[in-house]
């Protein structure tokens, strides 16, 4: 496995629960039965405490997207969506609703650190309703991995309370500038 980036375990199996939820488990595991010899050893050995290579988890969810007939990426974004906010919902959801931006916006990187081993996120308030989160050190991340980030700041922020919650992102040749606007 080497150096090649790795995700979080925790994240990758709550992750595979909610497609379960959503395919159902006989459909996931027929799926994940089709890949690679070595990239289902590396599922089958997934726990909450490990890290897993990208590429991996990154074939699995297209392979599980392409299960619901829907652009795997747009499954995939709903899938980081709804865990991020199942991970929040609780105590989280009212400290975040009374966190002035720049605060909230201050504990991106460690969010983002928790999920990746690869890459630095950092986040600035750019004014009123618009930020800018700029990952340097990722230069060839994978699209499904720039959906993934856009899709847990987007969650991030709407259940902190924000509103009309957008987040476009481009590559930079380092990684990749994400921008975040919402209603004030």
């Amino acid at each position: 496995m080497g150096s090649s980036p790795r995700l979080s375990g925790a994240v990758f199996t709550a992750n595979l629960k909610l497609y379960r939820e959503l395919l159902g488990s006989d459909v996931v595991d027929a799926t994940l039965a089709t890949l690679p010899a070595d990239q289902r050893e590396e599922v089958d050995a997934a726990v909450a405490s490990a890290w897993l290579r990208a590429s991996t988890c990154d074939a699995v969810y297209t392979a599980l997207g392409a299960e619901t007939g829907r652009d795997p990426i747009v499954v995939y974004r709903d899938i980081v969506e709804r865990g991020v906010e199942r991970t929040l919902i609780t105590l989280w959801r009212v400290l975040l609703q009374v966190t002035t931006d720049r605060a909230l916006l201050s504990r991106t990187p460690q969010f983002y650190r928790k999920g990746h081993d690869t890459g630095e996120l950092s986040a600035a308030m750019l004014g009123p309703g618009f930020a800018r989160l700029v990952l340097t050190g990722w230069p060839d991340i994978p699209e499904m991995r720039l959906h993934g980030v856009a899709a847990g700041v987007t969650a991030v922020l709407r259940v902190a309370g924000r509103r009309s919650v957008s987040l476009t992102f481009e590559r930079t040749a380092d990684g990749a500038r994400f921008d975040a606007r919402w209603k004030v």
